[in-house]
Order: C-alpha cells, then structure tokens, then sequence
C-alpha cells in the first residue's frame, strides 16, 4: 500500500554569517510531517561543515537576507562616523587617562537588530510609545539573531499580552497608556519564553556605577538593553512621566 508524503519546498535563505567570508543559501526542503529533531540535526552538521559556533543559531530562516523594501534602519550604530564615534571615544579616553594605552573598554550589542521609532508602522504613538518601540527593537534583535521566528509584535498585540497575564485592565487594550521596562520584561517571558534581568537605581548617576554589569551582559548575553525612567516635567505642577531609552554599547573605565 502506497504512502503520499507532502514536501514543503521552502524558498531559498540567503544568510550572512560574521564568520563566513560571504552569504551562503540554502534551499530547505523538508517532510510536512518532520520532526524537530531531525530538522535540529541537518542544522546541527551544517555547523560543522562552515566550522560555525554550536551555541548560538546561524542558519535558521528567520536569519535570512530580506531584499524586501523597508523604511527600518538595520543597526545604525555601526554606521555612527560622527564626532560621536567609538573610535573617538577610544581616543578620549586614552588622552584624558594620560596614557599609552586606553583605560576604557567599549562593548557593544552583538549581532543585527532593526530600529523601532515613533510614528511607524503608520502607528502615530509619539509621545507614548517610547518603551512599545524598545521591546520592538529587542525582540527584532532576537529575530535576527535566529532565536525565534515570531513576527514582531504590535502595540495591540502587546497590549493583549499584559491583559493576558493580568497585568493590566482591559480597558488597557486600545489605550495610549505607556509601560515600561517591567511590562518589557513581562512580554518577553510570556511571548517568547525569555526571562529578563532588571537593575533598580535610585538616579540617573547611580547607572555609570552599573556599567560593568552592563558591559558584561553586553561581552556574554549580547542582546540590546532597554533603560526605564521617571522623569519630572517642572511646569504649572510636578508631573512624572515614563522615558525609555534604548541602549546598545557600553563604556567602562578601568
């Protein structure tokens, strides 16, 4: 008795590796019924072949090359040629130390992620959605860096996901409330299964005291970092509202 098997012929990945001399393409083609495993083995050899890292995903199809047309910046920090530069942050700190050698170290966000911002997406969140774009530059970052292949959430679907977990209200959905780094952190474990690690200081001048535990996420971990603040708005009354700031280097003096 015969057996009809369906093949999914999936198009071809194009995907560029830091530790390949260039981009490689593959064309996937896989049972309608296969198993993880061995879908995880055949990716498992691959790595062996290019002589790439076994800890870390280099060759899955959420990695691959999008020649698509997209209004979003694909990690502008590596474009940074300004008097901002990390070079010529290298070189103030070697001058102003007094000497031969620089004294600070300078990490940085390992792998691509692209660059959320206000008015995106046809989405006007200006004024609001400051921590919305930050969770989704961290979550592209974990797209692109093959550690999940779920399409980056919306400020709806992020909404939903707080109502979900009992976070917020159900009015929240729809609304134009902000979050912040603890609802970041909540999205990201519930979503997609990965838990966050938050720092608490009193003041902005207590963060350059972090910054070797910053800069030791950013050598081990590698992902982006998002800062959640109180700010103080001085006007007609004191009225607190939330800034989140989107991090991806870091600067420790030795």
């Amino acid at each position: 008795m015969g057996c009809l098997i369906r093949v999914l012929c999936i198009p071809p990945s194009h995907i560029l590796f830091s530790l390949l001399a260039g981009p490689v393409s593959f064309m996937w083609k896989l049972l309608h019924v296969a198993r993880k495993s061995s879908v995880d083995s055949f990716r498992v050899r691959l790595h062996k072949l290019f002589n790439l890292p076994l800890n870390a995903p280099a060759l899955r199809p959420a990695q691959s090359i999008s020649f698509a047309p997209t209004k979003l910046l694909r990690s502008p920090h590596l474009q940074i040629k300004n008097f901002f530069s990390l070079t010529y942050v290298l070189k103030a700190v070697k001058y102003y130390c007094y000497s031969d050698k620089p004294r600070g170290v300078v990490a940085t966000v390992k792998g691509d992620y692209n660059y959320h911002h206000y008015m995106q997406d046809g989405m006007d969140d200006s004024g609001w959605g400051c921590a919305y774009r930050s969770l989704q530059s961290i979550w592209s970052w974990f797209i692109l860096n093959g550690f999940t292949d779920k399409p980056v959430p919306t400020h709806l679907d992020i909404q939903k996901c707080l109502v979900e977990i009992k976070d917020k209200e159900e009015k929240f959905i729809g609304s134009r409330q902000w979050i912040g780094s603890t609802e970041i952190g909540f999205v990201l474990d519930h979503m997609l299964g990965y838990e966050s690690r938050y720092i608490i200081t009193n003041s902005g001048s207590e963060v350059a005291e972090r910054a070797r535990e910053l800069m030791m996420h950013f050598q081990t971990v590698g992902s982006p970092v998002m800062i959640g603040t109180i700010l103080q708005s001085y006007r007609a009354a004191i009225v607190p509202f939330l800034c989140s700031v989107f991090i991806i280097f870091c600067i420790c003096f030795s």
